[in-house]
């Protein structure tokens, strides 16, 4: 997806860009070539066009994103894209209790957070969430951890929620996915990104003065972040 620094030929300007075969249509900033600092070189005048201007040149538009809800994604032109993936953070564990008369009331353990993950060719790169924390302060949910990355982590997505023992926090990684290399989709096609949702605080154990006791909150939700060049 970018052109040789050596000897190049028109016709490789109109595979890399796109159009028809008329030279005065890839001026910089044109239908064609877009005003990149990579791109810099390319005359913005159709007076001034050179074939040696379009060496090391790419039709490519660097950008990024950050994804909070699952949804597709177009793949745009790019020479090389990264994922960034955080699973959802679990839910904090609920608080047990006794009543006036001696009754005990246990709480229960918070739900574990969504997977985030990007679906590649043949495969999906993600991290999935964190454990919810165990009910009556029975311990602190696990990490969630990337997999299928270049780096892999646990911890590092979406935060635990809190309680009488904290949710495990989302996994994160990346993965690096460059233009050719079979990992990829062609530019235009549309893959799916899955965004995990932080879990359910666990329920607590009964009321006390007309608050509950013993509540347990969410987990934080994941995310997902791309980049390309």
């Amino acid at each position: 997806m970018a052109l040789p620094s050596g000897d190049i030929r028109f016709s490789q300007i109109i595979s890399e860009y796109g159009g028809s075969a008329r030279f005065s249509h890839y001026i910089r900033g044109g239908s064609y070539v877009p005003n990149t600092a990579r791109n810099a070189a390319i005359s913005a005048s159709v007076s001034g066009l050179r074939v040696s201007q379009f060496r090391n040149t790419s039709r490519v538009v660097p950008g990024s994103v950050t994804i909070y809800s699952s949804q597709g994604f177009t793949w745009p032109y790019y020479n090389q894209i990264i994922f960034y993936t955080y699973g959802a953070g679990g839910g904090g564990g609920g608080g047990a209790r006794y009543d006036r008369n001696g009754w005990y009331f246990s709480g229960q353990n918070g739900s574990p957070g969504g997977e985030s993950y990007v679906q590649l060719n043949g495969f999906n790169h993600g991290s999935t969430g964190g454990a919810g924390g165990a009910a009556n302060n029975g311990g602190q949910g696990g990490f969630g951890s990337g997999y299928n990355g270049n780096s892999n982590s646990y911890g590092g997505g979406g935060t635990g929620g809190a309680g009488e023992s904290y949710g495990g926090n989302g996994g994160s990684g990346y993965r690096v996915v460059n233009f050719g290399d079979g990992t990829g989709f062609t530019p235009g096609t549309i893959s799916w990104i899955s965004v995990g949702l932080g879990g359910a605080g666990g329920g607590h154990g009964g009321w006390e003065f007309g608050a509950p006791y013993g509540y347990a909150s969410a987990g934080g939700n994941g995310w997902v972040t791309i980049s390309w060049a």
